[in-house]
Formats: C-alpha cells, sequence, structure tokens
C-alpha cells in the first residue's frame, strides 16, 4: 500500500473519532476539530476504537488440520488485542501501553491466532476485543466447527514439529507526532523460535548495536523508533526467520506536527 492510501485510511480514521481531520502531506500537521460543546480538541486527546473481522463468521477445519483466524484495530492511543475461545483468554497482542498522560499517536494494529493442529476442543466460538486507552471493543463472533475423521479416531498431535515462522501480530500503520517515541510491535511463532530482525525505511538492516542510532529492537521483537522526525517516515519491514524460512511484515511509521 503506498504512502496516499495510507494518508486517506488515517484520515478516515482521524474523521471517525468525531470531524478532526489531516491536512496534506505537505503541510505535515494535524488538525483540531470540535466537540459536542463546540470546543477544540483533537483526535490525539480522544481515545477511540474501531475493530472489524478479518476471517468468514463461520469456519470448518478437520481434525488435525490448522486453524487461522485474523482481525484488525484502528484507534487512538494505538490498540492492543486479545483473543477468546468461549470467553476464556487466549492470546494477547498488539501495541504496548505507554507511560504518558497524554498518548498522542493514532495506530492500526493486525492480530492473527493460528492453532496448527485442531481438535475437537477446539471448537465453538472465537472473539477479538481491541483496547484504546479506556476505550474497549468486541469483535463479531467467529463460529468454528472440527470435523472429525472417522478414518483416524485416534489421531493426536505431534508435539515439537518443525514449523515455518508466522508473524501473528504487528502494526501496519503508525500516526505520531514528532520527538515522540513509538513502538512497533512485531511478535511471531515457529519451531525452531524464529529470530526477528527489522529493515529501516532505507532498506538497510537495523542494527540495534549501534548506539548512535534512535532505532532499537526490542527483546521482544518490537522496534523502538527515537523522537521521531519526518526523516523517520516510510516503511519498516519485520522479518521473523528460522531454519525452515521467513515471515515478513511492513509498518508505516507517519510523523506529524501538532498545528497550534
Amino acid at each position: 500500500m503506498g504512502l496516499i492510501q495510507y494518508i486517506i485510511l488515517l484520515a478516515i480514521a482521524c474523521y471517525t473519532a468525531d470531524g478532526a481531520r489531516i491536512s496534506s502531506p505537505k503541510q505535515n500537521t494535524i488538525a483540531v476539530g470540535k466537540d459536542s460543546s463546540g470546543k477544540n480538541y483533537t483526535p490525539y486527546l480522544s481515545e477511540w476504537i474501531n475493530m472489524s473481522v478479518k476471517s468468514e463468521s463461520i469456519v470448518t477445519v478437520p481434525v488435525g488440520g490448522v486453524l487461522e483466524l485474523e482481525c484488525e484495530a484502528v484507534g487512538g492511543p494505538p490498540p492492543s488485542i486479545k483473543w477468546y475461545h468461549r470467553n476464556n483468554l487466549l492470546q494477547e497482542a498488539g501495541f504496548s501501553e505507554q507511560n504518558e498522560i497524554i498518548n498522542t499517536a493514532i495506530g492500526k494494529v493486525k492480530s492473527r491466532l493460528i492453532i496448527d493442529c485442531v481438535m475437537p476442543h477446539h471448537q465453538g466460538f472465537y472473539t477479538c476485543a481491541g483496547t484504546s486507552g479506556s476505550k474497549k471493543k468486541i469483535s463479531s463472533d467467529i463460529n468454528v466447527f472440527v470435523q472429525e475423521n472417522d478414518y483416524m479416531p485416534n489421531l493426536s498431535c505431534k508435539p515439537n514439529i518443525p514449523k515455518i515462522p508466522r508473524i501473528i501480530t504487528w502494526g501496519p500503520t503508525l500516526l505520531e507526532i514528532t520527538n515522540k517515541d513509538v513502538n512497533l510491535p512485531c511478535a511471531a511463532v515457529g519451531n525452531p523460535p524464529p529470530e526477528i530482525y527489522w529493515i529501516n525505511n532505507k532498506n538497510q538492516i537495523i542494527d540495534s548495536d549501534n548506539f548512535s542510532s534512535n532505532y532499537k529492537v526490542l527483546p521482544n521483537g518490537d522496534l523502538l523508533i527515537s523522537r521521531i522526525s519526518w526523516e523517520d517516515m516510510g516503511s519498516y519491514t519485520c522479518i521473523a526467520q528460522n531454519s525452515l524460512g521467513q515471515d515478513k511484515v511492513e509498518s508505516f511509521v507517519y510523523p506529524v506536527r501538532k498545528e497550534e
């Protein structure tokens, strides 16, 4: 997806947050809107979240097959996502909570739930729940039906089977005010456990040992960009790799300055 599409996506997101707007890329500013009382505000200071499920509402999987579900959330502050099966928590990931009194970012996060060897107990309804600050939203149900195999009634899952890496959480888009720190999530699964590395907006592998750089790959695989500036705008690629192969995703960072 190109720069213009990202800007349009985020502009729509900002309008959703009660009418604030993003000005042109040339101006590189974020403008204020009006709340219900007529007071000026920016979407950065208004907590909001929207969610959508990227999987079919009904999914059928054979015993021993692979189940893969996906949902996404966009909001301010950047959201986190939790997966539930029959209201029991399965997986939690997304943007890390910031310790700031006012969180100024807007972001989009995607999350995959992957079950490599489906068994009858995996049947039931699945939901993903998004959280942005104090705002929460729950997706519609995904109903999973497991087809049992009459010819292999005692089928079981073998442990420690080698698996190619799959990235299960990432942030495709992040908009943040300049001079702020940003954290781009990237979590992956695989066997052996994959190593995660990042490529920056200049197509260079990020070296976390370079202390003069404002980039740092964190132990959990996330990318920290300190005090972002206009020069940091662009696509960053997270790559998860093991001896069997690799998976990769892109995150687009768009720095803006707040319009006074």
